[in-house]
């Protein structure tokens, strides 16, 4: 299974919202383009689809680069580009890499991955944002 091979220097929102893009608070390093999730101590960290990190789902996408205790913003719906195009169509989950995002076939040869569908690429290539969180885990 591969993660998406994105450029953190060329993500970017296409469109969203004003209540799709906030400032957030981090717990570790990330970077941008990479899916994050707000812990219980309140501050973000990469997201995992595997469950041997923490957290196990999805709540945004980075916007910019990182360390801990960094502010920067980052986005929960709308349009996006990851800095690598996505596939028009194609559905996209969480990786087992943690902060990855993959499409849902190379998911699905992945065992014990936690199902996370984040949204899906457009006709322009950007990732579409539509977060469903499926409960089913592939065996």
């Amino acid at each position: 299974m591969t993660a998406l091979a994105y450029d953190s220097t060329l993500v970017r929102t296409v469109e969203a919202q004003a209540s799709d893009v906030a400032l957030i608070q981090l717990g570790e390093a990330v970077n941008a383009g990479q899916a994050i999730q707000k812990a219980s101590d309140n501050l973000w960290y990469l997201a995992d689809g595997n469950g041997s990190g923490v957290p196990l789902t999805f709540g945004a996408y980075a916007l910019q680069n990182g360390i801990a205790n960094d502010r920067i913003l980052s986005q929960r719906g709308g349009t996006i580009y990851l800095g690598v195009d996505t596939a028009e169509a194609m559905l996209y989950v969480l990786s087992s890499t943690p902060g990855g995002t993959e499409n849902v076939v190379e998911a699905l040869v992945t065992s014990g991955l936690e199902v996370t569908l984040i949204g899906y690429g457009d006709d322009a290539g950007n990732l579409v944002i539509k977060r469903v969180e499926t409960g089913f885990t592939i065996a």
